[in-house]
């Protein structure tokens, strides 16, 4: 891996993407007010009041349907206009730095380096005159979302145009100071490096994080979000991902050169080895993805294997973003900018070479509408489906505070009769493309297709993402890993969470990122290998010794680094990194 970002570079990161953020909020929430008479206390103002103008009407009675559906989810009106806010300015923070990353590595025109200035804004201009006369910019913020929208089909969890936060865009003034904050010359030098997104994540965040560790304990998935976004050091990650998929591969084949890729592998103790497999075989996860630093490297690491498997170097960035590598995170926000460093991982590698965007799912609370729920549960048919389904949701309810840590096979057995229940392995897991699990989502998505095709709001629209979107976690948590990685949440949990934890990770209970390791190994094949970064007091606690006794159970200790304080940034912990092998 390259250098990183220096501190001096990271502290002018953090200021401006503190400073985006404000420009963006206030924008976000002056446009809310001002066209659309949503107030940040909730209070709406009745639509007949607003300007006559269609498109302002149409907005706010999708706003409405907005606010409604997140209402429906248990949020006050004023949460759900300041999560609104928040995560509309979010985004497109997101846009315009992933916009500049892209611009840096050609896949763009020179858009947003020298403003509008920029070439490509200058040969719109020239081709387009018509679209940008009559504008209060000269049409260069309508130039920049017509560059966001090109980008769609590449990076469809941020450029989505079904998200919600494409309801309210910048405005002009807003557009032209956000592109100002990104082109500081203080921060010229870090657009080359795809960490950027990493610490962009960790900085948006930074005033949350002081307020919930004043509180002391996390009550909400946003809470939990917010106080867990550490930054893990390449060479931690580097560490353990070479001790995890690089031992593996080395074990599967003897005469490999994976080391001089994976300088941080160490010897094995055994001169173990095992069958070899076709590395389009081997699936990798990271649970608590964060902003993709294990994916990114264990990209690298892929690509190496490939390229000593004789695999055309044209078609590796498709197979590993299409079949090695996955990951999961609570935050929509970190899987947006997840899916756009892996895209330019792919797209660095070998350019011009297909691939589809990158598999790392939102897990967020299942929609609960119930007029919209009994929709969708009116096209199972039987009623054992039914019962699947009504499983299903109480589960993926929970999704935006528990993620990972839900337990497919679990959870939706005792929905299953016994007669008809598929087959689970001694870890009880539960293939979901089967027998009534596989029925039942066949008919749910049946249900969200067609709401996806109507025409009656932002609501149903939603619903059906959101859907979709639960239907493709349930699918990766349902699969078997051949390695998992992660730099897991610590600390409490949420209320929601410490009792998930007490009724399904009695051995775990005592902080969230031991659940997380026993969960880890729960998607391992046997054989298989877990890599994380955690506090170190799980292993002398008296408290964790259940823990402890667990991990000895189920998995054997490959190797341990002691690593002490100050290795996250800004955690005051005691870190070790370890890997751990699932009994075979």
């Amino acid at each position: 891996m390259s250098a990183g970002l220096g501190q001096g570079e990271r502290d002018e990161l953090r200021a401006a993407v503190l400073a985006l953020r404000n420009v963006l909020e206030r924008d976000v929430a002056q446009r809310l007010e001002g066209d659309f008479g949503l107030h940040l206390d909730g209070k709406r103002e009745p639509a007949a009041q607003l300007a006559a103008d269609p498109q302002i009407q149409k907005i706010r009675h999708e706003l409405d349907k907005l606010l409604e559906h997140e209402e429906a989810k248990g949020l006050k009106p004023a949460v759900a206009v300041e999560r609104y806010r928040r995560e509309t300015a979010y985004t497109w923070l997101n846009r315009l730095v992933a916009l500049r990353l892209l611009e840096e590595r050609g896949e763009v025109p020179e858009s947003v380096r020298a403003g509008d200035a920029s070439r490509g804004f200058r040969d719109f201009r020239q081709l387009h005159p018509d679209e940008c006369r009559d504008r209060s910019d000269g049409g260069y913020a309508h130039y920049l979302l017509g560059r966001m929208a090109e980008q769609r089909d590449k990076l469809p969890d941020l450029f989505d145009p079904a998200d919600p936060a494409g309801l309210v865009e910048p405005s002009p003034a807003a557009m032209r100071r956000a592109v100002a904050i990104l082109n500081d010359g203080k921060l010229a030098g870090i657009w080359r490096h795809a960490e950027t997104l990493g610490w962009t994540y960790q900085y948006f965040n930074a005033q949350e994080k002081d307020q919930v560790r004043e509180a002391g304990k996390p009550t909400s998935s946003e809470d939990l979000t917010v106080i867990n976004q550490f930054y893990t050091p390449d060479y931690v990650v580097r560490f353990l991902v070479d001790n995890t998929l690089g031992r593996l591969w080395r074990q599967m084949h003897p005469e490999s050169g994976i080391a001089q890729r994976c300088s941080l592998l160490l010897p094995d103790r055994d001169g173990g080895s095992r069958s070899a497999k076709d590395p389009r075989q081997l699936r990798v996860i990271d649970p608590a993805a964060g902003s993709g630093h294990f994916l990114l490297y264990a990209f690298d690491v892929f690509a190496a294997i490939y390229e000593e498997a004789g695999f055309p170097r044209d078609e590796i960035p498709g197979l590993i973003l299409g079949g090695n590598l996955f990951g999961v995170d609570i935050d929509p926000r970190a899987v947006q900018l997840a899916g756009v460093a892996l895209h330019l991982k792919a797209a660095a590698y070998h350019p011009g070479a297909p691939f589809p965007p990158a598999q790392i799912v939102w897990a967020e609370a299942a929609p609960r509408e119930p007029q919209l729920l009994g929709e969708v549960r009116a096209e199972l048919g039987s009623e054992e489906r039914r019962r699947v389904f009504d499983q299903m949701w109480r589960w993926l309810s929970q999704a935006d505070e528990l993620g990972s840590l839900l337990r497919p096979a679990k959870l939706l057995g005792a929905a299953v009769d016994h007669g008809r229940r598929s087959a689970a392995d001694a870890q009880g897991r539960f293939d979901f493309h089967e027998d009534l699990a596989r029925q039942a989502e066949a008919g749910i998505r049946r249900g969200l297709e067609r709401m996806a095709e109507g025409t009656d709001g932002m609501a149903r629209r939603r619903f059906a993402a959101e859907g979709e979107e639960d239907l493709r976690l349930l699918r990766l948590l349902s699969q078997d890993y051949d390695v998992v990685l992660m730099n897991p949440p610590y600390g409490e949990a949420t209320p929601v969470g410490r009792e998930h934890l007490r009724e399904h990770f009695s051995r775990s209970r005592h902080d969230i990122y031991a659940a997380f390791v026993e969960r880890g190994l729960d998607f391992l094949r046997p054989g298989g290998y877990l890599g994380a970064i955690t506090p170190r007091n799980g292993f002398f606690l008296g408290s964790f010794e259940d823990w402890r006794e667990m991990i000895l159970e189920r998995a054997q200790v490959i190797s341990v680094a002691d690593l002490g304080f100050g290795v996250l940034d800004g955690a005051t912990v005691e870190t070790a990194a370890y890997v751990l092998e699932v009994r075979k």
